[in-house]
């Protein structure tokens, strides 16, 4: 789930999910570079976001009414940033 698609119009997406990769000029950048993690995005601003280096699964249902994704997700790489990196098992 970490390696991007081979596909040239999708630069983060693979298997099914977006991935922290650097994405294409032009494309959207899902998360923080540095950040490892793997999400899947919704409407109006719903995720699910799995950072396995940080032990942490965020979990957004609420709606976006005046914020755009790349605010949120600057606002979702605080947070991941707030938790620590846990020990590799």
């Amino acid at each position: 789930m970490f390696t991007v698609a081979p596909a040239a119009n999708n630069g983060t997406y693979g298997a099914h999910f977006w991935v922290a990769a650097r994405p294409a000029e032009g494309q959207f950048q899902t998360l923080r570079p540095g950040i490892e993690a793997f999400q899947m995005n919704g409407n109006a601003g719903q995720f699910v976001v799995v950072v396995p280096d940080r032990d942490l699964v965020v979990v957004r249902l609420g709606e976006m009414h005046t914020t755009g994704w790349p605010e949120l997700n600057d606002r979702l790489g605080a947070v991941i940033e707030a938790f620590p990196r846990v020990a590799a098992r």
